[in-house]
């Protein structure tokens, strides 16, 4: 009886565990979460992390972060240019961490330094990844 109790428990389990999708077990084991956000408002009320350079009239934002650290990437769709007071154009020289079907190309000459964000164009906005190299940082007026 014990041995049909242990055997249905985990079954029980690993039908539960099936029902997950591969993405959410994935992120758990890799301490990453993926996120989507309609606007800048919802990203800055439902994100635990911060970025200040996304524009105000942003939409269809993306994310994915790091749960145990500060890594992570962002794009958003928009039309508005970066704001010179927080992001200045400067050599990329680094990368991101993460890569998404929905990523932008990160390896292009130019990019903005946003603080410790680094900064690219899209053809509908821009893609943005955190940690930056600290050259880059150096530059940036948010400093």
């Amino acid at each position: 009886m014990k041995k049909t109790s242990l055997l249905s428990s985990f079954a029980i389990s690993a039908i539960a565990l099936a029902a997950l999708s591969g993405c959410a077990v994935t992120d758990f084991f890799q301490h990453e979460a993926s996120a989507d956000f309609e606007s800048t408002k919802a990203l800055d009320a439902g994100w635990d992390k911060s970025a200040p350079w996304v524009p105000a009239d942003a939409t269809d934002i993306r994310t994915r972060s790091s749960t145990t650290g500060d890594s992570a990437i962002l794009r958003a769709t928009t039309a508005t240019a970066l704001d010179p007071e927080l992001c200045v154009e400067i050599e990329r020289k680094s990368g991101p961490v993460y890569e998404q079907d929905w990523s932008g190309d990160a390896y292009v000459d130019n990019a903005w330094a946003c603080d410790n964000w680094t900064v690219v164009a899209t053809d509908d906005g821009w893609y943005g990844w955190t940690p930056n190299y600290p050259e880059e940082q150096e530059q940036s007026p948010a400093r």
